[in-house]
C-alpha cells in the first residue's frame, strides 16, 4: 500500500502500531478503512492489528485479542470475516469489482 494511504489508516486508527506495514495494494484501501472504521466502534487496544495482507487472492486481517472480552472478539472476527469474503470481488490493484475490471484480471 502507497505510503499515503498507509499513514491515513495509521493515523486515524489506533490499532494500527506506527510503524504497520500493510502487505496488500491500494485497490483494498476502501474496504481496509470501512473495516476499520466498524472495528474503531469495538474499542479494540492500541496496536493490536498483526498484519494485513493478501493471502491466496483474498484480504487477510490478523489481530491479537488475548485481552479482549469474548463478545468483542466474536463480533471483531464476524466483521472481519465480512470484509475477507468481499474482497475477493474487488481488484487489489485497482479497487474496481472484479467483473468491471478488465485491466488486472488474469486470462
Amino acid at each position: 500500500m502507497n505510503p499515503k494511504n498507509t499513514a491515513y489508516l495509521i493515523k486515524h486508527f489506533p490499532f494500527f502500531q506506527k510503524d504497520f506495514k500493510f502487505e496488500c495494494e491500494d485497490g483494498w484501501f476502501n474496504l481496509i478503512q470501512d473495516l476499520s472504521e466498524k472495528l474503531k466502534l469495538l474499542n479494540l487496544p492500541d496496536g493490536c492489528v498483526t498484519q494485513v495482507k493478501q493471502k491466496m487472492g483474498g484480504l487477510r486481517f490478523y489481530l491479537d485479542l488475548s485481552d479482549v472480552h469474548t463478545e468483542t472478539r466474536v463480533m471483531a472476527n464476524y466483521l472481519i470475516g465480512q470484509e475477507e469474503k468481499l474482497s475477493f470481488e474487488i481488484c487489489e490493484l485497482c479497487g474496481e469489482v472484479v467483473g468491471a475490471c478488465t485491466k488486472h484480471v488474469s486470462k
